[in-house]
């Protein structure tokens, strides 16, 4: 069961979604579920990151030079994106406009949880998720207005967006950094069950991915758009997604760091960039980094099996 948490985690999610709104007696129970989901879920994300960053010894936190490629590709994948998507017109705009959501959106938060999964070095991934997210508070806004310049936004309502995003980020990100520099240091035996209990992040993580797959079918099946654009967005996140964690591993490889390389430019924080995309470009073109949420977690479903399975040869 273990090698198969996240696909269990994703049809949770999907199954639930549609009990809640097929089925009419559970209606009233999802009414009252709905605005308790939006509140216990930054805080799941927030417990995944403190249990993550209580085990992290902070003196070690430095970029490794396998991120400064990934971040150099990360950026060229990106111009060439929003070059396509200032030049599209109609659906194609909007695809583009997806594909670059799931690029520009930072490392995502759980990436050290798998990390260790895999065998890979938590420290530096914990030091490039930060570099990724602060990065990700100046890609996101400046993407958002150079696709919506053409309709005339006011350049004062795009630093109202960088600043909700930094904010965002901040809160999601520098609290838990902080709490857990606390709890290494000073709470000791808060400490000793946090490693005894090293699955915790992991797990916390899976009920995290279960809410954001049934928030990614629900935009799909209130959705408006053509079946045909929906099948492109999902595409193009699949085409994204595969690029990013073989281009990703390559890079990797050449500092034998394979995991790392793969999961900083294969593994998004895609609760964020859903929001974002959203909030600043359209909430159509964030069916793709929803999509993105299923193809990266079969991605690492499938690598997760594949190294308890060396492990257990």
């Amino acid at each position: 069961m273990k090698d198969w948490t996240l696909p269990v985690a994703i049809t949770v999610g999907v199954t639930f979604y549609f009990l809640f709104t097929r089925i009419d007696i559970l209606q009233p129970a999802a009414d009252v579920l709905g605005p308790c989901i939006d509140v216990l879920f930054p805080l799941n994300i927030f417990l995944i990151l403190l249990a993550t960053f209580s085990k992290v010894n902070f003196l070690t936190l430095r970029l490794a030079r396998w991120a400064w490629m990934v971040t150099a590709l990360q950026l060229g994948i990106a111009a060439f994106l929003l070059l396509i998507a200032m030049f599209a017109q109609g659906n194609a705009r909007l695809v583009a406009a997806g594909s670059l959501a799931c690029c520009i959106a930072p490392c995502a938060t759980a990436a050290p949880v798998v990390t260790g999964k895999l065998g890979g070095d938590i420290g530096k991934m914990t030091a490039y998720v930060l570099a990724s997210s602060l990065l990700a508070t100046l890609l996101i806004p400046i993407c958002a207005a150079m696709l919506s310049a053409e309709s005339g936004v006011d350049f004062n309502i795009m630093l109202h967006n960088a600043s909700e995003v930094l904010s965002r980020v901040s809160l999601v990100l520098t609290l838990p950094l902080l709490l857990g520099w606390i709890v290494r240091n000073y709470l000791l035996t808060v400490h000793r069950w946090v490693v005894r209990h090293s699955n915790l992040p992991f797990y916390l993580w899976c009920v995290a991915l279960a809410v954001t797959s049934g928030v990614t079918v629900r935009g799909i099946d209130q959705s408006s758009l053509p079946a045909s654009t929906m099948l492109a967005l999902a595409g193009s996140a699949l085409v994204v997604c595969m690029l990013q964690f073989a281009l990703g591993r390559r890079v990797g490889a050449r500092y034998n760091s394979v995991v790392e390389g793969g999961q900083a430019l294969g593994q998004k924080n895609t609760a964020l960039i859903i929001w974002a995309t959203s909030a600043f470009v359209s909430p159509a073109a964030a069916l793709a980094p929803g999509c993105y949420v299923l193809w990266q977690n079969m991605v690492n479903s499938w690598q997760i099996y594949r190294a308890r399975k060396r492990t257990y040869a």
